[in-house]
């Protein structure tokens, strides 16, 4: 059993809350992805999902149709376009 301070040095989470503050940051948490480009979230969950079923190849060609399926999506247009612009992207979804 690891405690919170050994799980984030070693890697295995990226913050550790503190008890009071867990709320709080889980609804900011919860924002800052629903802001985010959520069909590329959504894929990548899926591929996630996948590849403890898929072989090796199998699973390389999902996700190679994966990428090529969002790079005809707005998000991925708009993300585009926001870095280039460095601004933040209004993603929406599509």
């Amino acid at each position: 059993m690891l405690s919170a301070k050994e799980a984030l040095e070693w890697g295995l989470v990226n913050r550790v809350i503190p008890d009071a503050e867990f709320p709080q940051a889980l609804a900011a948490l919860a924002r800052e992805l629903a802001q985010g480009p959520t069909l590329a979230f959504g894929g990548a969950k899926l591929l996630f999902h996948q590849s403890t079923q898929e072989s090796l190849e199998t699973q390389m060609e999902l996700e190679a149709q994966a990428i090529a399926r969002s790079g005809q999506t707005e998000d991925f247009k708009t993300g585009v376009t926001a870095f280039a612009q460095k601004k933040a992207a209004a993603f929406k979804g599509r």
